[in-house]
């Protein structure tokens, strides 16, 4: 169960986010709770064993909500909408995770941006994954970009790499496993330059600068080379946002379910375990479960945000706190109007057997006077 702060974080959160995502004119979208298992299985951006499935009254096996884009491709594609391209959504996620399940439930908020292959568009998915943590006030961030054809199209000439090996190989990757890497693709009787390269590949991370250069002299084919342009230019868009100084690049970023098709990017903030915020271009799932050419968005762990705030304390809330005694009830709810109407501010008016008092950011104040000044000056 969540705490009342907690629950106070959240509505914060949300509007705040929901304001950044609008001023770049997405749509809101509600997405459905079940979707047959075995369609699911198909679209392949969540691995089965973390499916949580009912059987239904007709014998058909569900799944709970996994995961949002599924649900919004399938949404968009019903409802035959071809013209509106941009939707955000917020809504809850159910994944296995433990036995204790009500840890297997997450609030996720996150964009969706259709019919678009061009760098604009994915830079301005970038950019409002990181306006948005900025927003919030979770400002020690970083953005890691990677390209998926980029590590695909250094296997272009090893044809007897099986799809399993390219899963395997990608594992290795992302967990930066050189020892276990090496010796699958010693196994796999790999070329021993190939097999220098894709060891080099697990490490190529790091300052976008520097990394562009190694990248460019790792280039083996065009389509390595088209990755990296493709990059580039989404990295000039992002100058011109502003927003360059937060980028890094990771070419080792995993991609073991051919989910990404393209741009992908994790947006990482200090004391986080994991990334806040993970998204790319997903073209080929889009346009087989969607009919939209082209699609790019991210999903944004609204829990991971939360705990950051509530354990940096960068998070206060506007409330005042009013405690009443008896004699100044009329006073007090008066005083409480005038709060709320004219400043804005939430208030909680108390009854209290002790004394009249006002708390507000840890300071209490004895007189209603002295409070309104502080705010007026506030305001001011």
């Amino acid at each position: 169960m969540r705490s009342s702060k907690e629950k106070n974080i959240f509505p914060f959160i949300k509007k705040t986010i929901e304001n950044v995502y609008t001023s770049y004119g997405y749509d809101e979208i509600d997405i459905p709770m079940f979707v047959n298992a075995d369609l699911y299985r198909k679209y392949k951006g969540v691995p089965g064993n973390k499916f949580i499935k009912f059987i239904d009254r007709t014998g058909d096996v569900l799944v709970i909500r996994p995961d949002a884009t599924f649900n919004i491709l399938k949404k968009v594609n019903a409802c035959g909408e071809k013209t509106k391209q941009r939707y955000y959504y917020q809504t809850e996620i159910v994944r296995y995770m433990s036995e204790d399940h009500e840890s297997n439930q997450f609030l996720q908020s996150g964009i969706e941006f259709f019919n678009d292959s061009s760098p604009i568009c994915d830079s301005e998915v970038i950019s409002i994954g990181i306006k948005s943590l900025l927003a919030i006030g979770i400002n020690k961030i970083r953005v890691d970009i990677g390209h998926s054809d980029y590590i695909y199209a250094l296997f272009d000439d090893e044809k007897k790499l099986t799809k399993k090996d390219h899963q395997l190989i990608h594992e290795y990757i992302a967990q930066k496993n050189t020892v276990d890497l090496d010796i699958f693709l010693t196994k796999k009787k790999i070329n021993k330059d190939l097999s220098e390269k894709v060891l080099d590949l697990c490490m190529l991370f790091g300052d976008y600068q520097t990394v562009i250069k190694q990248a460019r002299d790792m280039c083996i084919n065009d389509t390595m080379q088209k990755a990296l342009d493709n990059i580039e230019q989404i990295y000039a868009c992002l100058e011109a946002y502003d927003l360059s100084s937060y980028v890094y690049l990771d070419l080792g970023f995993s991609n073991p379910m051919d989910y990404y098709s393209g741009m992908i990017f994790k947006i990482y903030a200090d004391e986080a375990k994991e990334e806040v915020i993970s998204g790319g271009r997903y073209d080929a799932l889009a346009s087989k479960f969607g009919s939209r050419k082209h699609a790019c968005g991210f999903g944004h762990n609204l829990e991971i945000s939360e705990q950051l705030l509530r354990n940096d304390k960068i998070w206060s809330e506007e409330r005042v706190l009013i405690s009443c005694i008896d004699s100044k009830s009329s006073e007090c709810i008066k005083l409480s109007e005038t709060i709320r109407n004219e400043y804005g501010l939430k208030v909680e008016l108390n009854s209290s057997k002790d004394k009249f008092s006002i708390e507000y950011q840890n300071k209490k104040y004895d007189d209603s006077k002295e409070f309104i000044d502080y705010i007026e000056g506030r305001v001011d």
